[in-house]
């Protein structure tokens, strides 16, 4: 095979998810976003599957490397239970609301409002230069933080199951925003949320037939060596690292729902 020939090949659908997926797995664990990546490439490399099987596989593919990110960070960082404890239940809720609305309804409409949303964050993001860099003063200080972490959770929750992308990385934003913590702190705690909102779109989406265990081992195998590596940065860096990349996936994030408007 001449070398022309060889590059010619096309990869197997299998291995390029599972690149993405490795890819994902290593963003995902710092600051959020994977879904960014191994979504938009299972949808393209499996196109006859319905989006309803495509994400629950990438939900059950990015579960197992949450969960992995998860017990590497609470060994280093201790969340607030007071906090995490009420948002993982109103996350479960809504995220299985979500994932059941996704499955009689178009996700289609929500994508500009997703765009203003990320750009908001984005921009607040690098204007606030300090911004999640330690632990500060929390936004809207007089209302309750019980009240503010349902809110938080049950709106992010509904949004997961539902549509999904960027879900972590707001998870993270409104933790910092809203409870003045720095990103490595509200990185961990958005895991924790995270994997309750990936929980009940899985079982959800199973209970109506969307399930698809041969596709889900490779890519978890894939996703969670990924969350594996990215974890480990992310501690060993330290919160300016991690809010840097925040702001780099954020703004990719914001790119690729833009041109995906644009290009249908």
């Amino acid at each position: 095979m001449t070398p022309e020939s060889f590059f010619s090949v096309p990869l197997p659908p299998i291995l390029i998810a599972c690149l993405a997926s490795l890819l994902a797995g290593f963003v995902d664990s710092m600051v959020g976003g994977g879904g960014l990546i191994q979504l938009p490439a299972l949808l393209l490399v499996f196109p006859s599957l319905p989006f309803a099987d495509v994400s629950s596989v990438n939900k059950m593919a990015s579960f197992a490397g949450t969960l992995v990110a998860t017990a590497r960070y609470l060994r280093h960082v201790k969340p607030d239970a007071r906090r995490v404890a009420p948002g993982a239940v109103a996350a479960v809720v809504f995220s299985s609301l979500g994932a059941w609305c996704a499955t009689v309804l178009d996700t289609a409409f929500l994508r500009p409002l997703v765009v203003v949303i990320l750009a908001a964050v984005a921009v607040h993001t690098f204007v606030r230069r300090d911004f999640g860099g330690h632990v500060g003063h929390p936004a809207l200080p007089a209302v309750p933080a019980l009240a503010k972490i349902l809110a938080v959770c049950g709106v992010l929750g509904f949004y997961d199951g539902f549509f999904g992308p960027g879900t972590g990385s707001f998870f993270t934003f409104f933790l910092v925003l809203l409870f003045g913590l720095d990103f490595l702190a509200a990185t961990a705690e958005s895991k924790i949320l995270n994997l309750g909102t990936n929980a009940a779109a899985i079982i959800t989406l199973a209970a109506r037939g969307h399930f698809h265990p041969d596709l889900f081992l490779p890519l978890a195998a894939c996703n969670v060596t990924g969350s594996l590596v990215g974890t480990q940065l992310a501690l060993r860096k330290g919160s300016g690292f991690v809010r840097k990349m925040f702001l780099c996936i954020v703004v990719a994030l914001l790119a690729r729902l833009v041109f995906d408007m644009f290009a249908k």
